[in-house]
């Protein structure tokens, strides 16, 4: 047999933990960015059609889609550096009622896409309401235009209202 040195034998074996280590790190940063099996395929995002309801921030494991609202304006912000695409079944993607997110083929872009919206102020008070006036419209559509000037409250006018006409909470 060969001698052994155990010196250059415990260099080896840490050279090659430290190869493996890497390689760990780098299929884990692959898969973690959907480069893995996803390659060709991006997340497209049509901000015409985004009501900014946010139920694709329900879904999104990843925290890669965020809503702030700021005064009257709400943004939706797409981080496309934290998405993975679902592993290939991306969960924003079938449940958007507007269908403004989809997958395409292309290479995965890596930026930020912001939507900016403009919140409608309360009927009452003039404070935001927390609804776009995209996701107004959508529900005036749904449930029909029967008043010319429909009411929308912020959450402090609905319990006043709620409150003055004597039913309960």
């Amino acid at each position: 047999m060969f001698p052994i040195d155990t010196q250059t034998a415990c260099f080896h074996i840490t050279h090659f933990f430290n190869i493996l280590r890497a390689f760990t790190h780098l299929l884990r940063d692959l898969w973690r960015c959907g480069r893995l099996y996803y390659e060709g395929l991006t997340i497209s995002v049509n901000a015409n059609k985004c009501i900014g309801c946010g139920a694709c921030v329900l879904k999104c494991p990843n925290d890669a889609i965020k809503v702030i609202d700021e005064a009257f304006i709400r943004r939706v912000i797409f981080d496309l550096e934290r998405c993975d695409l679902c592993h290939g079944v991306p969960r924003c993607v079938s449940v958007c009622p507007e269908n403004a997110i989809s997958v395409t083929e292309g290479t995965m872009s890596r930026d930020t896409i912001v939507i900016e919206l403009e919140i409608v102020p309360c009927s009452e008070c003039g404070r935001p309401t927390g609804i776009t006036k995209k996701e107004a419209l959508k529900i005036i559509k749904t449930v029909g235009g029967g008043s010319k000037n429909p009411v929308f409250l912020c959450k402090e006018c609905k319990i006043k209202r709620s409150l003055r006409g004597g039913r309960r909470i």
